[in-house]
C-alpha cells in the first residue's frame, strides 16, 4: 500500500522551492542547472520533473504552459512555507504553540546580552501591538472624610 503524500515539504522540495523563490517563475532545466550548481551531487531532469509533479499536487508551485516549456512558479512566499513547517513540527511534536517551543528552546541556551536585548524588544514591540482592555471607569467614591468647618 503506498503512503499518503506529506503537506509538508521534503529536504529536496525545499531544495527546488528555494530555487524557486530565488529565480521566480523557472523551467525545468533552469531549476535543474541551479540545483546542480548547490547539490554535490548532479540531479537529473526526471527527478527535478517528479519533485516539481508532486509541489504541483501539494500545492506549493503552479505550472502553466504546454508540456515540455512549462513555468513552474511559487504558490506562497518562504515565510508562508516556513509558517507551515513550523507549525507541523510544533503539531507533531506536541508543543502546539509556538511560543511554547521558543520557551523550551530557550531553557538550555546561554542568551548573549545582544540575545537578551532582541528578546526584550520583541516583547515590547508585541505588548504594543496587543489592544488592551480597558476596565470600565467606576463613579468616584465619596470620600469618607468630612469636610472641617
Amino acid at each position: 500500500m503506498a503512503r499518503r503524500p506529506s503537506k509538508t515539504l521534503t529536504e529536496r522540495e525545499l531544495e527546488i522551492m528555494q530555487v524557486l523563490w530565488s529565480l521566480g517563475p523557472a523551467r525545468l532545466g533552469e531549476v535543474q542547472d541551479a540545483l546542480n550548481r548547490q547539490c554535490r551531487e548532479p540531479v537529473a531532469p526526471s527527478t527535478v520533473a517528479t519533485q516539481l509533479n508532486l509541489l504541483v499536487q501539494k500545492g506549493y508551485v503552479t505550472q502553466t504552459g504546454r508540456p515540455g516549456r512549462s513555468l513552474y512558479a511559487p504558490t506562497c512566499s518562504r515565510e508562508e512555507a516556513t509558517r507551515n513547517l513550523v507549525d507541523d513540527f510544533l503539531a507533531r511534536v506536541g508543543l502546539g504553540r509556538a511560543s511554547s517551543f521558543l520557551i523550551q528552546l530557550l531553557k538550555d541556551e546561554t542568551l548573549t546580552s545582544e540575545d537578551r536585548a532582541a528578546l526584550q524588544q520583541i516583547l515590547r514591540e508585541s505588548e504594543a501591538a496587543t489592544p488592551r482592555r480597558s476596565r470600565p471607569r467606576s463613579a468616584p467614591r465619596p470620600s469618607s472624610e468630612e469636610p472641617t468647618p
